[in-house]
């Protein structure tokens, strides 16, 4: 590899390659802009990049396929990597890379990172200069390009799929609605105004029943009707024996035995006297 002598060149970086998991570094590396009276230094975020290393050792990254980056490569004034004659390593070291498989001269590059962090990457790659020289050039790995649509540019439209049958494209048969089926209801069977009078007559007819068996339970001589409190002892004495026999009063007659029963054991709770025991009053 020869570096061609150039009219009007500025050097930005001279310093070293730093090789990965090896103390080894590949020295005698310098980077030029070459400078034209159409191009200045500030065009080039690459070249202010290097010349603020300012000796800053670059790090050797990975071989890579230019073909799977995007890579500045029209930036000017472009960017010429020099390598010392002395550096022999340095020379065979990219020699191996470029001049080994000529297959791969042009489709091949180096990935290189400036700095500690991995922000700003950069490939080097290899353009003929001759019939047996290649130059190195050095240009900034960027995201690629966005092209963005023209206002008279049409709407793409996804295609209708076609349907081959029998040598003719067929347009596909348009699905068919159907109507889901309702699912069937459970019809409760409202009872007959036969049966709503037969069952409250029942009831209406046990609470009667009620009613006098807890007025016969309550003593006169205990508790008086004229008593204050008699009206709220005898619903409260009644509701109990209701509830209490809630399961029957509305299918059948109650048992009038168990009813008075009842009734006896809620007058010995509110009743102070009756069957010897003491209630509130």
């Amino acid at each position: 590899m020869s570096s061609p002598t150039r009219a009007s060149s500025r050097l930005v970086y001279r310093g070293s390659l730093a090789l990965p998991d090896s103390h080894v570094t590949l020295g005698g590396i310098a980077f030029s802009a070459m400078l034209t009276a159409q191009t200045t230094l500030l065009q080039n975020p690459l070249a202010l990049a290097l010349e603020s290393l300012r000796g800053i050792a670059i790090r050797f990254v990975a071989v890579i396929n230019l073909a799977d980056v995007y890579y500045d490569a029209k930036a000017a004034p472009s960017i010429v990597l020099d390598i010392h004659p002395q550096a022999v390593l340095s020379t065979v070291y990219f020699q191996n890379i470029f001049c080994l498989r000529p297959e791969q001269t042009h489709s091949i590059g180096v990935q290189v990172a400036l700095g500690d962090t991995d922000a700003t990457n950069i490939v080097i790659y290899a353009s003929s200069v001759g019939d047996n020289s290649l130059r190195l050039l050095a240009a900034r790995i960027t995201p690629p390009p966005v092209a963005l649509p023209r206002p008279d540019d049409p709407t793409p439209r996804k295609p209708p799929l076609l349907l081959h049958a029998k040598g003719r494209d067929l347009f596909p048969p348009k699905p068919q609605f159907k109507v889901p089926a309702v699912p069937a209801k459970t019809l409760k069977r409202k009872p007959s105004q036969v049966e709503l009078e037969v069952g409250s007559t029942i009831e209406r007819k046990n609470k009667d029943t009620v009613k006098g068996i807890v007025v016969r339970s309550i003593q006169t001589h205990l508790l008086p009707k004229t008593h204050p409190e008699y009206k709220d002892v005898f619903n409260w004495i009644y509701r109990g024996v209701c509830f209490a026999m809630r399961a029957d009063i509305k299918l059948k007659p109650v048992n009038e035995e168990n009813a008075s029963r009842l009734a006896r054991v809620h007058v010995g709770m509110y009743v102070q006297g009756a069957d010897g025991r003491k209630g509130p009053i």
